[in-house]
């Protein structure tokens, strides 16, 4: 049976994605300074933060709650606000041809845009991918996306995203890719133009980022431990279970800790390296990278939609949202427009290593060229910052990659993976949520020690993708 014991070894957490927080949260009053939350940033949640800067508050990214999870979640992300998720209208669009759609897609909205001769085309290809479709299973993106939409709208849509998101050739990217958010099929929109059943997403009234800021209250009021801008430079081992870990924080300065369990949501070749760093390779996981530039316009720009995506290669950004379109409280008494810009990119690459101001003209070009905006906005400021691996890059073989990083750090008895990044899938604050209340209850009931019931859980999650 575990005990609060003070100074004892410690429930140590590998960063602060929300899985991992909401643990930490669960476990503060039994355990509390017991825990210890180890995050290389100097602000907690990862991804999820709300920030405020003078008359601006802006999401780090574009964040959003699906309508369709179950109410028990729901009923516990209200508890922990403290207040009810505001339900919006799901309206997304998307640049095609010199208009905006729907997106996902949708058979009416896209006939609209074609020519007759390109509509022949459109509808005998589909025709053609609906009654035929080769035997087996699609070896990659390419040939999974054009049994399910047709070459000619693969050619006309999907190909030209999928190469600007990932900077690479669809045809080197698995199946899986395609099962990914940006990727979501025009199927799904056509039920919905028929049916007329409007999706909701729902939002926190003062922002993503609130939800870890009520999480981060109650981890200090239980003296909750947590050590930012540090990391994990050592890890040792006795036999199948962590013993004990090297901190190294900001200032340089090492410190260790006996581990009781260890709890990890960073991308597991993080992790490897410092567990097994005796071991010549680590396995290769990929990650896609981000640029977020967030812009105080001085007039309107935004269109009726919460977001907007751009599949053109030549345009550099994919997304564009305004948070007041979540949310009509935050920046409510600005004067005009603040956008949130997400600039698709690869850690090291030519948009990475751009300069800021070069990068907002980038922006402003596609306003224009994307003739989202009439003319060229007037910018009152700008703020951007760079994000490493915000999604996984599913290139072929990933899987055997990262089931061998997988089996081989889960081979440790106190060691439990938990969360969309370590799990190596798209963020989902709701499969987070469940992860962590069901290891929560395992961690409580002392059922941690036979580790096969928490293996049992988490091989559901594995499947899903």
């Amino acid at each position: 049976m575990i005990t609060n014991k003070q100074h004892g070894p410690k429930i140590v957490i590998v960063g602060s994605e929300l899985a991992g927080l909401l643990v930490a949260r669960e476990l503060a009053e039994r355990f509390r300074d017991n825990i210890l939350i180890v995050e290389k940033d100097n602000y907690l949640g990862g991804a999820l933060v709300t920030r405020s800067e003078g008359d601006i508050t802006y999401d780090v990214g574009a964040h959003e709650i699906s309508g369709q999870i179950p109410q028990k979640t729901i009923d516990y992300l209200e508890m922990l606000l403290k207040e009810d998720l505001l339900r919006r209208p799901k309206r997304p669009k998307m640049c095609f041809q010199g208009d905006f759609i729907n997106f996902p897609p949708d058979a009416v909205h896209l006939l609209r845009t074609f020519s007759k001769k390109e509509m022949v085309q459109l509808g005998k290809t589909f025709v053609k991918k609906t009654l035929w479709s080769d035997s087996g299973e699609p070896a990659n993106f390419k040939e999974a996306m054009i049994r399910k939409v047709g070459e000619e709208l693969y050619e006309l849509i999907y190909k030209g995203y999928a190469e600007k998101l990932w900077s690479a050739d669809p045809a080197l990217m698995s199946k899986e890719a395609g099962e990914q958010e940006e990727f979501s099929l025009f199927i799904a929109s056509l039920k919905k133009n028929l049916f007329g059943k409007e999706e909701m997403f729902l939002y926190p009234k003062n922002g993503i980022g609130s939800i870890v800021k009520e999480i981060e209250g109650k981890l200090n009021f239980y003296d909750v431990g947590v050590l930012k801008g540090a990391r994990i430079e050592k890890v040792e081992s006795q036999g199948k279970r962590i013993s004990r870990i090297k901190i190294v924080d900001s200032q340089g300065n090492a410190t260790e800790t006996e581990v009781l369990l260890l709890i990890d949501t960073v991308s597991l070749d993080e992790l490897y390296r410092a567990v097994l760093c005796a071991e010549p390779e680590v396995p290769i996981i990929e990650w896609r990278d981000s640029r977020i530039v967030v812009v105080h316009f001085q007039g309107n720009v935004m269109r009726e939609g919460e977001a907007y995506y751009f599949p053109q290669k030549e345009i550099i950004f994919n997304r564009i949202s305004e948070i007041k379109r979540y949310s009509p409280s935050l920046n409510a008494l600005l004067r005009g427009e603040l956008l949130t810009i997400e600039i698709p990119c690869r850690k090291g690459g030519a948009v990475w290593n751009m300069a800021d101001d070069a990068l907002l003209e980038a922006c402003l070009d596609g306003l224009e060229k994307s003739k989202f905006a009439s003319s060229r906005p007037k910018v009152v400021r700008f703020l951007t910052w760079k994000q490493e691996k915000t999604h996984p890059l599913y290139t072929q073989g990933w899987k055997k990659q990262f089931s061998l990083l997988y089996n081989r750090l889960d081979d440790f008895q106190n060691l439990f993976i938990i969360g969309h990044k370590a799990l190596f899938k798209e963020e989902k604050i709701d499969a987070c949520v469940s992860q962590a209340r069901e290891l929560s209850e395992i961690i409580l009931k002392d059922k941690w020690l036979d580790k096969r019931l928490w293996k049992q859980r988490v091989e559901g999650y594995l499947k899903t993708l």
